[in-house]
């Protein structure tokens, strides 16, 4: 049992070493975001090596580096992490005290989460109501379309009847005019 523990802990120097090394390689491109992921990492190995002294320190430097940068789902995941490191070394005043941040960011994130569900329903919403008014628009073309048709019809049967009538006029007029001829 000794010798897998032996083994364990030799495993978990070799992450912490090649987790240094990231680190050193993260601060000279200053990469921010990925070198809080990193002190995240290494707080991680501390505290299973039974160092929550060292997993505090590494954790309190993740959270500086994401409060800096606004790392906001990062930062709750450490500050409920450090709280339970806290809680376990029985400084219950800090656990709590990074519990209460850990709430109130999880709350002010539940609420951007709320808005910004709102926002794509109103969305959403207004693409319906645009739809149907373009529906609307569509079937009140298709109906004028449909009235002038009609008028058009109505128009062109009119002109006819006239003509028509006209004809008939006509017709009637040259018959009366012959027949006058034949009783002169």
């Amino acid at each position: 049992h000794s010798r897998s523990a032996e083994v364990e802990n030799q495993d978990l120097n070799k992450a912490k070493s090649l987790l240094f090394d990231a680190e050193k390689s993260l601060i000279e491109i200053n990469d921010k975001r990925y070198l809080s992921d990193v002190y995240t990492a290494i707080s991680n190995v501390e505290v299973i090596q039974k160092n929550n002294l060292k997993g505090i320190y590494y954790l309190k430097k993740a959270i500086e580096i994401r409060e800096e940068e606004g790392l906001k789902n990062s930062l709750l995941d450490s500050y409920f992490s450090i709280s339970r490191i806290y809680y376990d070394i029985n400084d219950f005043k800090s656990s709590h005290a990074f519990l209460s941040k850990y709430v109130l960011l999880k709350n002010e994130l539940d609420e951007i989460s709320k808005t910004e569900e709102l926002a794509r329903l109103q969305i959403q919403f207004n693409t319906k109501e645009q739809e149907k008014e373009i529906e609307n628009l569509k079937k009140d073309k298709e109906l004028n379309e449909l009235t002038i048709a009609k008028k058009e019809r109505e128009q062109i049967m009119a002109i006819l009847g006239i003509l028509l009538v006209v004809a008939v006029a006509i017709f009637i007029f040259i018959g009366y005019r012959n027949k006058v001829k034949l009783n002169s």
